[in-house]
């Protein structure tokens, strides 16, 4: 904690670590960590005039500004395709990969998104391989990289300029950042060395060859990972990754949302090993544990399949096999078994609709109000497409926890229990699966086991629509103006973030919402009108059936277990739900256990069985005695005789403990009191 600290105002980052006139004012020394104050020239140099400890490079070593570029122009006269980033947007969410044709488009973006921030244009270096090295340096001109050797500090900023060319040549290109990167956790449990500390150290003009642990052996091989998130939105839920050879931190305050001033890349996870294979499957098995819900999406799912690819386990992967992989579609996340993600889907609808019927029967209860019965519904139609697939189920709510599903004269049985995270637990097939859910404008998505797919509805594309909350910020062609398929019509901005929408269809586009409107996700932005609508692709109807599966939950082929089940199926189909398929065979079903000799055995040895060692040990002899002796004897259950264990409690339990005694054993009793009067 920090011994003293001054509130400022919350929005902009200008009120907090950018508010260098205020750190200059109150602050006795500074460190370079934060992205700001490595790059500000005039930020150093008043510190040193104030007196200030600034643990960095001096102002003169700054000189970012000469790299930038004033005007789109600027940028025209380096190559034909570039990265173009906003520096204060924050690194890599606003980046843009553009040719010469939409350079225009693309700086405007970058322009907008941070107004008055500094902008880089690069070129792009294709099949590169990406090497960080960490150098640190003190005042006395010592340098050491990475734990291997000791230079003048002179001669590595020669050599680094001498690699900085103005054009582009044999595909190298050297950016210098002079502060604290946030993979400095890397390198620290790599080689043990606490480098903060060590910067600390420098800053007390302690040379280099005095630092105790700058010369230690290579320990672990690490990899560290990025979770980033494209909206600033609510995070549900998060699993922690810290264990033995993996940790992580997030950026998500205890209301579950992402902080004011959080990084897009709101999640950093470590792991390492003894070497790169084992620090890959660390990091694999981490992933794997890890759980993200919430209102965006994340890449965990992607980076498993990436760190499994014999390229990555290989590595021989460049930058343009990874474009390769995006660009062909190889690199697709693991989807659920496809009848898996059918049938979850088709519950899940189908218990959220039960739900929200049962939600509107209570409101008009609370007004003082009689609602229809027509309300609680039992019968539910629910439609989807998957998969370029249209799926129509008939979903019948039989229990208060079960769904029979119907599909072209087939029918599966799937018991579902709420989670108190927001979940869902599916039973299908004896086998259990969590299953979350959350509405998007194309449909619902699903993450069933950690894996994700989408369910969609059917597609209306005259529509232009937002497919998420935010600023409609222009339009790019005018209101009557045609557009063809794949060509951005309008920018919205998303999280200070410039978003293209691009139509799916050619035609004439109408637009209906405002310049600078507010949007909503799922707003209509404008009308489409197609030039050919017979092009437009309809989903398929599923034409199968549904795979024969066995009983949600396991009931047991004894009689009592039996029992038990057709018992369960009678009852709720008295409270109202719709299992009415079920009824005559399992009334026949219950007719022929009650005949059944053997139950009332059955029931008692189990309930015994679930008492033993908390009811007295020679009450629990005596009564599996006379069970079993008149059992083997082919004789009708003993419940009278039985029941006189009511004497036991008289002559051997203490008046102080009989109450406590007559609620261990009433379960045998409730089995007694129902065969007694037979």
């Amino acid at each position: 904690m920090a011994d003293q600290y001054i509130e400022v105002p919350g929005s902009s980052n200008n009120n907090n670590y950018a508010n260098f006139s205020l750190i200059e004012y109150f602050a006795e020394r500074t460190c370079l960590g934060w992205l700001g104050t490595c790059i500000r020239e005039p930020y150093s140099l008043a510190q040193s005039k104030h007196k200030i400890v600034f643990i960095g490079p001096p102002g003169s070593a700054i000189c970012f500004e000469e790299a930038c570029i004033k005007d789109v122009d600027d940028g025209l006269n380096i190559t034909n395709i570039l990265y173009d980033q906003n520096f204060r947007g924050w690194r890599r969410k606003r980046i843009r990969k553009c040719k010469i044709q939409i350079i225009k488009q693309a700086f405007a973006q970058v322009q907008g998104e941070v107004p008055g921030s500094p902008i880089f244009i690069m070129p792009l270096a294709r099949d590169a391989r990406h090497l960080e090295v960490q150098v640190l340096a003190d005042r006395y001109g010592n340098a050491i990289h990475y734990l291997k050797e000791i230079v003048r500090f002179k001669d590595v900023i020669k050599r680094s300029f001498k690699r900085l060319p103005l054009r582009l040549q044999n595909k190298r290109h050297l950016n210098r950042w002079k502060g604290l990167l946030f993979e400095h956790p890397t390198t620290e449990m790599v080689s043990g060395v606490n480098l903060p500390a060590a910067q600390l150290q420098i800053a007390m003009w302690i040379s280099l060859h005095q630092i105790r642990d700058i010369r230690v052996d290579l320990k672990w091989i690490d990899f560290d990972f990025r979770i980033p998130s494209l909206f600033k939105l609510k995070v549900d839920m998060q699993q922690k990754v810290n264990s033995t050879n993996v940790w992580g931190y997030f950026s998500v305050n205890s209301a579950g949302g992402l902080h004011e001033f959080a990084d897009s890349q709101f999640g950093h996870i470590f792991a390492y090993g003894e070497n790169r294979q084992q620090s890959r499957k660390n990091m694999i098995v981490a992933l794997k544990e890890l759980s993200i819900r919430g209102d965006f999406r994340t890449t965990v799912e992607y980076l498993i399949k990436l760190l499994e690819t014999q390229a990555f386990e290989e590595n021989s992967f460049t930058t343009g096999w990874l474009d390769m992989l995006i660009s062909d579609e190889n690199l697709t996340a693991e989807k659920p078994d496809k009848m898996l993600a059918v049938i979850c889907g088709a519950v899940t609808k189908a218990y959220t609709a039960a739900m929200e019927s049962i939600m509107e029967y209570k409101r008009f209860l609370e007004k003082g109000q009689i609602p229809s019965k027509d309300i609680l519904r039992t019968v539910f139609i629910i439609d989807f497409i998957y998969e370029v697939v249209h799926y129509k189920f008939t979903a019948t709510r039989s229990a208060p926890d079960s769904f029979t599903l119907y599909l072209n004269g087939s029918k599966v049985q799937v018991s579902v229990r709420a989670l108190t995270d927001g979940g869902l637990l599916v039973l299908l097939d004896g086998k259990s699966h969590t299953c979350y859910f959350r509405e998007e404008v194309q449909g619902i998505r699903l993450m069933i086991d950690s894996k994700t797919c989408l369910l969609e509805q059917e597609n209306d594309p005259t529509q232009l629509r937002s497919l998420s909350p935010g600023k409609l910020v222009r339009f790019l062609v005018e209101s009557g103006d045609h557009v063809k398929r794949g060509e951005a019509y309008a920018e919205i901005e998303v999280m200070k973030m410039y978003m293209p929408l691009i139509a799916t269809e050619d035609g004439i586009v109408q637009f209906i919402k405002q310049q600078n409107s507010t949007l909503e996700s799922g707003d209509i932005i404008g009308i489409l009108t197609l030039d050919d609508p017979s092009r437009v692709r309809h989903a398929l109807p599923f034409e199968g059936q549904l795979p024969a599966m066995n009983p949600p939950v396991l009931v047991g082929d004894k009689a009592h277990q039996r029992y038990c089940g057709v018992k369960h199926i009678l009852e709720c189909i008295l409270d109202g739900y719709d299992n009415q398929a079920m009824l005559q065979s399992s009334v026949k079903e219950l007719i022929e256990l009650l005949e059944n000799s053997d139950l009332p055995y059955l029931e008692s040895h189990a309930v015994l069985s679930a008492l033993s060692g908390r009811i007295p040990a020679k009450l629990e002899a005596a009564l599996l005695r006379i069970s079993n002796e008149t059992h083997s004897q082919g004789l009708e259950y003993p419940a009278k005789r039985l029941k006189e264990m009511d004497n036991y409690s008289l002559d051997f339990v203490k008046p102080s403990d009989l109450s406590s005694f007559k609620s261990v054993i009433a379960p045998v009793n409730d089995i007694l009191k129902r065969y007694v009067c037979v």
